[in-house]
């Protein structure tokens, strides 16, 4: 685990879990962006959703409308 993800990890207080595997090759086509490696890695550790009563982690593919990285990265850039 990348020394980033492991921080941020720990300040969430959230726990790494079993690899969630993305299609990252497709989500970046989909969305003409190229996204950083250690996001890519916090995603298929911990996965998105809402930290610290504060946060919002995107994730692609998220089943909450809030949380999917597609749904607000295209409705925000249009």
């Amino acid at each position: 685990m990348s020394e980033h993800v492991r921080r941020l990890t720990e300040v969430l207080e959230t726990d790494a879990t079993a690899p969630q595997q993305q299609d990252w090759s497709g989500i970046e086509s989909e969305l003409q962006v190229r996204l950083p490696d250690d996001y890519k890695e916090f995603i298929e550790r911990v996965g998105g959703g809402w930290g610290d009563d504060y946060l919002y982690i995107l994730a692609p593919s998220s089943l909450n409308q809030h949380y999917d990285l597609a749904k607000v990265f295209v409705t925000s850039v249009r």
